[in-house]
């Protein structure tokens, strides 16, 4: 027979775990929760917030997915219609309408950093042409849409044409690395969107080997007179991209919006390693964000003085 207070032990830990389980399902619970343990990266008053954005943004995919259908189907392909909007992805790939109300959430934009009007931009990990799409929405003069993974490239092709044909846009079929290289890239089918040569995501297996290049040879290559602007979501490959346009960065101090979701250590290398470049660079934070049970920016900008 169980004693009293044991049994009262048993009640109290059933009730903790309990507990315990619905802060972990409640990001509203949870988030609060990891800025008292120390898992926050994010300002204070951005982390408490996090929890209402993810929520609008949750709201803003449903809405999109709920929206979506398949026009047509060609070489591997798939032309998506949400809402009126129409864009080509990779066959299989299903994330066009979450990284569609990432874009209409301002998530690049969030630390108050963005492409203005007649900028020379580099869209590092353009993917299918969302961002770059939105950089032209803003004025962008040119904007050169890198990205390594050849499906990738012909929907950004496709996505793209009438801006390519105006001479606003360059597709460029590399990735941006520290040296010039060629890698194998692990590969999603169902999500286009975590292509990467520097991290193997689970259910990724190794796809194509593709062309890697610097920012510095690629803005030689193309004989850029400036460049203003760079946005960089490739997928664990910041770090090396940014050194591999130090030359660049310290030439023409372009404003940079950069992803903090990939690597654990982000958040503070990072930017460590663009102030090692340029010490002038104030870092700004973006939108927060839960990966890997922490609380951070989702991208980090730095802007230069003038």
């Amino acid at each position: 027979m169980t004693s009293r207070p044991a049994a009262w032990a048993v009640l109290a830990t059933g009730a903790l775990v309990l507990l315990t389980g619905v802060v972990y399902l409640i990001p509203a619970l949870r988030y609060p929760a990891l800025v008292r343990l120390g898992r926050n990266y994010c300002p204070v008053d951005s982390a408490l917030s996090a929890a209402r954005q993810r929520a609008a943004w949750e709201r803003m995919r449903l809405k999109l997915e709920r929206a979506a259908w398949i026009v047509q189907r060609d070489r591997g392909l798939e032309q998506w219609d949400i809402g009126g909007e129409r864009y080509w992805m990779p066959e299989g790939s299903r994330i066009l309408p979450g990284m569609l109300a990432e874009q209409k959430a301002g998530i690049y934009d969030s630390a108050g950093v963005s492409v203005q009007p007649d900028d020379v931009v580099l869209d590092c990990g353009a993917n299918i042409g969302l961002y770059t799409l939105s950089a032209l929405a803003r004025g962008a003069a040119l904007v050169i849409a890198i990205e390594p993974a050849l499906d990738n490239v012909e929907c950004l092709r496709r996505n793209l044409a009438p801006y390519v044909a105006a001479g606003r846009v360059i597709v460029y079929p590399k990735g941006v690395w520290d040296k010039e290289d060629v890698l194998p890239l692990n590969v999603q089918p169902s999500n286009s969107g975590s292509y990467s040569v520097a991290l193997r995501y689970r259910d990724a297996a190794p796809g194509p080997r593709v062309e890697l290049t610097t920012i510095d040879e690629l803005v030689r290559d193309l004989r850029l007179e400036r460049v203003d602007y760079i946005k960089m979501n490739i997928e664990g490959a910041e770090r090396a991209a940014l050194e591999g346009g130090a030359e660049v960065i310290r030439k023409f101090r372009p404003r940079l919006t950069i992803s903090l979701e990939h690597r654990y250590e982000d958040p503070r290398a990072i930017p460590e390693a663009v102030l090692r470049i340029h010490g002038g660079y104030r870092a700004l934070p973006g939108r927060c964000v839960e990966i890997s049970a922490s609380l951070r920016p989702a991208v980090m900008s730095f802007s230069a003085a003038p």
